[in-house]
């Protein structure tokens, strides 16, 4: 079963951090689209080595001291924004998220306490409150790695061939993280 757990968690972290980087769109202002959930999947080698990392810390912390593997859970939690955003290695990305996160500590741990609370609610509604959970839980992420560690944005407007100008996301609203 662990197994299992570990190898879906491993598989789908591109797509997490897609989610995550479209909680981070919203976060500037941006809309997004359901394609936007593909853009980690360009980082796919580097989230899978974060991920198989970070899960398996958090696991043997969590055999050892279980406060230690919350601790790692929501000290890494910034590790596939900032692969992504910021291009960073997987190694640098794990240890620069430890350190934010352990400065901004008891208020992160607040809202982590309020996204869980929505996650019991969501298995007392069989699942339903999701709707609200799990967008809820990416806009979060979004506002919180802006604050701490801001967003590079480049703009870039060009003359169609009509002589309209693009959007503020480029090119039928593509958004390069």
């Amino acid at each position: 079963m662990r197994f299992a757990s570990f190898t879906s968690t491993v598989l789908c972290s591109p797509l997490y951090a897609g989610a995550s980087l479209m909680g981070l769109s919203h976060a500037i202002g941006f809309t997004t689209r359901p394609r936007h959930l593909l853009k980690g999947i360009a980082y796919t080698l580097t989230l899978i080595i974060a991920v198989l990392v970070t899960t398996s810390l958090q696991s043997v912390s969590n055999q050892i001291i279980p406060l230690l593997g919350v601790y790692l859970g929501i000290g890494f939690s910034m590790t596939p924004l900032l692969i992504c955003e910021k291009e960073m290695k997987a190694t640098d990305a794990m240890w620069l998220s430890l350190r934010a996160i352990t400065k901004k500590l008891l208020p992160l741990c607040a809202v982590y306490i309020v996204i869980a609370g929505l996650f019991v609610l969501s298995l007392l509604t069989a699942g339903v409150a999701l709707i609200w959970a799990m967008p809820f839980l990416f806009n979060v992420k979004g506002i919180v790695y802006r604050e701490m560690f801001g967003v590079g944005l480049s703009v870039t407007v060009s003359q169609d061939e009509d002589g309209e100008t693009e959007d503020e996301q480029g090119p039928k609203g593509y958004f390069d993280a």
